[in-house]
């Protein structure tokens, strides 16, 4: 009697409930009406495009029901989940606390809707990249170079600031730029209510500590400490080493006093003359003219000619010893001072007769 497979080869009739299909058990394949699971590797293969559609909610009656793709590791122990759109959210969820994720592609470029996804190995200098913070700072929180800025709080340099101009902007402040670590009593400012001396409005100011022997210091690299060209103390005492110049003429200062010229001819005293010495080495008679220096103006005479020599008084009043006189003598290697108290009166003080 022939079996039962050969009688119903290549005939079609209602199906059987068989053991094995193609000799494989029903165990051997996956099912697509219920949940399953597969060893072994899957491969979706095809000559076109080729998907792979995980579809969840197709009732569209439980919105938390979403499709998800797990990777699993050591029998559960360490999983990574793909998937979630509740609420339109995509999520990647690892369970293992050492768990990263890992992109890996041949090319340089990695894009997010088109966008650049910035990593270690594209950013820095020249990638264009335009963060919201640096270092958890916003922009706002520093001072641009490239244009007009500024600050609130104190700015510490330690090295050397360069710049063509320092302006300062806030209200009128004797220091606004301090020095010696202290932004109250040493330094530089500006003012507008200045009424000292010939001041009746705005000022540069320069303030230094009110304390005995401190003050004001010019000099030049080749100074030490205890030289320098000029010096003012605190309370107004101003040391000049060589000459100050008022107007045209110049008052003799510090250890010298400088001269002005040699006398070999006769003529009038100038006012260059004011606040230096003339050597009147020549039979020369020198003369004190009218009208022609100021008050305060004062010129030593100093006579090395080897003889007396006669001081011609053109100016309206001359004092010598408290007289009156035209003319006077000043002796052979005599000194004497002319001390002007206006332009047409003068006093003479020294080896004169």
């Amino acid at each position: 009697m022939a079996n039962i497979s050969t009688l119903l080869s290549g005939r079609r009739g209602p199906a059987s409930d068989s053991d094995k299909l193609d000799n494989l058990d029903s165990t051997q394949f996956l099912r697509s009406d219920q949940s399953d699971t597969m060893t072994g590797d899957l491969t979706l293969q095809s000559t076109g495009s080729v998907s792979l559609t995980l579809a969840a909610d197709t009732d569209n009656l439980n919105e938390a029901d979403v499709p998800t793709l797990v990777f699993s590791q050591d029998n559960g122990l360490v999983t990574t989940t793909m998937g979630g759109l509740l609420e339109n959210d995509f999520h990647i969820t690892g369970t293992f606390g050492t768990t990263n994720m890992i992109v890996t592609m041949p090319g340089a470029g990695f894009t997010f809707n088109g966008n650049d996804v910035w990593h270690a190995g594209n950013d820095g200098a020249g990638s264009g990249l335009d963060a919201d913070l640096l270092d958890g700072l916003s922009g706002t929180q520093f001072l641009r170079s490239d244009a007009s800025d500024t600050m609130t709080g104190n700015l510490t340099v330690t090295g050397s600031v360069a710049a063509t101009s320092f302006v300062a902007f806030t209200a009128d402040d004797r220091v606004k730029y301090g020095v010696q670590n202290d932004s109250v009593n040493y330094g530089m400012g500006f003012g507008t209510t200045y009424t000292h001396g010939h001041l009746t409005s705005s000022a540069v100011t320069f303030q230094v500590f009110a304390s005995a022997g401190r003050g004001f210091w010019w000099g030049d690299t080749t100074d030490t400490n205890a030289q320098g060209a000029m010096s003012l103390t605190h309370d107004g005492k101003l040391h000049v080493d060589d000459i100050i110049t008022v107007g045209p003429n110049k008052l003799p200062v510090g250890p010298n006093l400088p001269k002005s010229r040699n006398f070999t001819v006769g003529g009038n005293l100038l006012v260059t003359d004011v606040g230096q010495h003339v050597n009147i080495t020549a039979a020369a008679t020198p003369v004190i003219p009218d009208a022609t220096f100021a008050e305060g103006d004062i010129i030593t005479l100093v006579n090395t000619s080897g003889a007396d020599r006669t001081i011609t008084c053109s100016i309206t009043t001359a004092y010598v010893g408290g007289a009156d006189v035209a003319t006077c003598t000043l002796a052979s290697f005599g000194l004497c001072t002319i001390l002007f108290t206006s332009a047409t009166q003068c006093f003479i003080a020294g080896d004169v007769s």
